[in-house]
């Protein structure tokens, strides 16, 4: 595939007549309801309107997509169009609705649906670095309508450009080649850049002289420590006693982020084995169903009983999820880029959040930046991350005794808001409220071992006859923990409530459950009920 970038300069298209910070904020009000932007997105709007390429370099949660919504509709054109590539599948699926929302048509680049965003259906195609790279989506680019109508094409998360385009997704290394088919403005958005990647970057993409719109990177709101793993219970203490907590609104959204499928599952078997911790855990990767991520997406999004999402990082960072107070990343990442991204999924809402790295000392070829992060016990975290991406550390100490408007920093500078065990948002416990427990049968020890063999019949029954639970696996449903607590505290189960509230199991498996442990319990050879 040729390189080659397309002759002539983007910047041949006609300045603007018109004031264009005038045209943008009108947009922004028709279309968002806002009367102002944040620091930056003017800034980052204007070039594109001008017909410049453009590198935004803005902290997560900072709104840099509106950056990228803004251009097209800021156009006199009413069918000026957008591409926007990103590596995460959720997020484009998430801005789709947000941009469908607001009645602007969006759509996520399929082999359907090639023909009707060739015709100019949509004014917002989004699609991945392998989907703008394959045949016929680069011919996308020559169309007439695209020609004739489209205005931007951006490149967000284009961080990965390095991080990933080696190895991991390599047509991220090829998106360059698209500048041979149009000659519309670029825009490179990313929340982590060192001097040396945003070189490599302008150098893929071949930006012609870009605007670099950069904004502080710090997130002062974010308490940043690391400790070395131990063991999975012990790590995971802290989180599963916070999860201890009867009420949902009582328990803060917690982002807990793995390497694989694999550590995801160990990960939710840990926190699912205290029985009363599952309706509040999920796992969010690859193997799942587009539908069953979409549950979980919105489910985490809104405000449910989702409170606990263990994710793998490829898909956990498509997380759009502005309430996140704990980032847990379980497991040290590829580099210091990657771990920033990871932790600013914490309290984007501008709150204060946590964020921790688990290190292990036997992981192999470990980034030397990332293995001296997590192992200084001398030096400010929070300003060695700052430096190793390229922004200096703008938050000025505070050495005060007055810590009324102080945001702790990081464990080397705060140690004292730091705990044994991870995130020390540790609810009182005691106080948690819990279903009233009163004994309504007598169970003997064969008894209980009678009732979980029937009971994992009838979950290994009706996952059989679930697609969506087939996809999920059993310990998934409904883990043996869970099973075993059932019949340990059988005594007590006097109605389906009391399963839902208790253990949280699934409704659809709460009422069968119930009716195998009456149909045990009045049989001859069990305990009577007690009346």
């Amino acid at each position: 595939m040729s390189c080659a970038v397309a002759t002539g300069s983007c910047r041949d298209r006609p300045r603007l007549t018109e004031s264009s910070d005038r045209i943008v904020l009108t947009a922004l009000e028709k279309y968002f309801h806002y009367s102002s932007l944040r620091p930056g997105q003017l800034e980052a709007v204007q070039p594109v309107l001008n017909g410049e390429d453009v590198f935004i370099r803005m902290a997560t949660g900072s709104g840099k997509s509106l950056c990228m919504f803004l251009p097209p509709l800021s156009s006199s054109d009413t069918s000026a169009a957008a591409v926007v590539i990103s590596p995460l599948n959720g997020l484009m699926e998430q801005q789709v609705g947000q941009i469908t929302s607001i009645g602007v048509s969006a759509t996520l680049a399929t082999k359907s649906n090639y023909d009707a965003a060739a015709q100019g259906s949509y004014r917002f195609v989004f699609m991945s670095p392998e989907t703008a790279v394959s045949a016929p989506w680069r011919q996308f680019f020559t169309t007439p309508f695209a020609k004739q109508h489209l205005v931007l094409v951006a490149v967000d998360e284009a961080h990965c450009i390095t991080d990933w385009g080696k190895s991991f997704r390599p047509a991220f290394e090829k998106l360059g080649c698209l500048r041979a088919l149009t000659r519309v403005p670029f825009m490179a958005l990313t929340a982590t850049a060192s001097s040396e990647t945003q070189d490599a970057i302008v150098k893929s993409l071949h930006l012609v002289h870009p605007v670099f719109v950069s904004q502080p990177l710090d997130r002062p709101n974010i308490y940043v420590s690391a400790s070395p793993i131990k063991a999975l219970t012990t790590d995971l203490a802290g989180v599963s006693g916070i999860l201890r907590c009867a009420s949902p609104n009582s328990i803060p959204k917690i982002l807990i982020f793995v390497r694989t499928k694999n550590d995801a599952c160990k990960v939710y078997g840990v926190l699912n084995t205290a029985a009363y911790c599952s309706k509040y855990v999920g796992m969010y990767h690859a193997s799942l169903t587009s539908q069953t991520k979409l549950i979980i997406r919105t489910d985490f999004q809104g405000n449910t009983q989702l409170r606990c999402l263990v994710a793998t990082v490829a898909f956990g960072m498509g997380m759009d999820v502005g309430d996140i107070k704990v980032v847990i990343v379980y497991g040290a990442p590829n580099g210091i880029n990657e771990l920033h991204q990871l932790f600013g999924r914490a309290g984007r809402d501008g709150t204060a959040a946590r964020a921790h790295v688990f290190y292990s000392n036997k992981q192999k070829n470990v980034n030397p930046v990332i293995e001296n992060f997590c192992k200084s016990k001398e030096n400010c975290r929070r300003k060695f991350m700052l430096s190793a991406v390229g922004c200096s550390h703008s938050v000025a100490r505070n050495t005060s005794t007055d810590t009324s408007n102080h945001n702790p920093c990081c464990d080397v500078c705060d140690p004292s808001v730091c705990s044994a065990h991870i995130v020390c948002l540790q609810p009182v416990l005691s106080s948690a409220r819990r279903p009233k427990r009163r004994r309504v049968r007598v169970a003997s020890p064969e008894d209980s071992t009678n009732l979980e063999e029937k009971l994992r019949k009838v979950r290994d029954d009706i996952i059989l006859k679930h697609p969506g639970f087939q996809m999920l696996g059993g310990e998934f449903v409904l883990s043996s923990s869970v099973l075993k607590a059932m019949c340990k505290d059988v005594q007590f189960i006097d109605s389906v409530e009391y399963i839902k509230e208790r253990f949280g199991v699934r409704p659809e498996l709460c009422d069968e459950l119930f009716s195998v442990i009456e149909s045990v319990f009045t049989t001859p050879s069990a305990s009577k009920r007690l009346h």
